[in-house]
Order: C-alpha cells, then sequence, then structure tokens
C-alpha cells in the first residue's frame, strides 16, 4: 500500500516520493496525487513497496514492543 498523507509538522522519517507522498490537506492537491498514483500504478507500486521495507526497518518488534511490555509489566508489578 503507498501511504499518502499530511504532514504538517514535517517530522516523518519517510522520504517523500520515494517511500511515502505527503500531501497537504487541501482536497485538490490529495486529489491531483491520488490521480498520479492511479495513472502510474508502477510509481505507485515502487513507493508502496519502499514504504513497506521502511515501516519494517523502523518498526522492528523487538524495539517497539518489548520497551512497552517491559514498562506495562513493571507498572503492573509495582
Amino acid at each position: 500500500v503507498t501511504m499518502v498523507c499530511s504532514d504538517p509538522l514535517n517530522d516523518n522519517p519517510y522520504e517523500e516520493n520515494e517511500e511515502i507522498k505527503i500531501v497537504p490537506a487541501d482536497k485538490n492537491a490529495i486529489i491531483n496525487k491520488l490521480e498520479l498514483l492511479i495513472s502510474n500504478k508502477d510509481l505507485c507500486y515502487a513507493i508502496g513497496q519502499k514504504g513497506m521495507l521502511k515501516t519494517r526497518k523502523l518498526f522492528i518488534p523487538e524495539n517497539t514492543l518489548l520497551p512497552k511490555y517491559e514498562t506495562i509489566k513493571a507498572l503492573l508489578n509495582g
């Protein structure tokens, strides 16, 4: 899936136009970006694939779930 979202804080970890499509919070801009992706399925697929790989690197379970689990466990045992 190709991620298409706004980023008003400009703090996303993805490379724009390579791993994600950033759009302003404007319906015409959103429609234009979506039309571009719909008309170019290869581009849409490529961005989606790169975004997926980046997401897998960013959200490795050991780096995200384990620390949360340990925090919750410590709070419950408390």
